[in-house]
């Protein structure tokens, strides 16, 4: 539980109290989110955005940390493909 500093100077706050949770299975965090146990979750599973999109959620997209690498078929004098 996370509580607002009464001293920050951000006045007419919505909210003085969070609640983290930490969801490691991407299935748990959608399945969460779409049932209104969560109201945010981070690292969206691509094959969940267009449920999202159906369910007319927001969705931030942003910059990541996160790589994925494609290397091309060098090694080959003849494609298979």
């Amino acid at each position: 539980m996370v509580e607002a500093n009464p001293n920050y100077w951000v006045r007419n706050r919505s909210s003085t109290r969070s609640t983290l949770k930490f969801l490691s299975n991407p299935a748990a965090r959608s399945a969460a989110l779409l049932s209104g146990a969560v109201d945010v979750i981070e690292q969206i599973p691509p094959s969940d955005i267009s449920v999202f999109q159906i369910a007319r959620t927001c969705a931030v997209f942003c910059d990541s940390t996160r790589m994925i690498y494609l290397a091309m078929d060098q090694a080959r004098d003849d494609s298979p493909f």
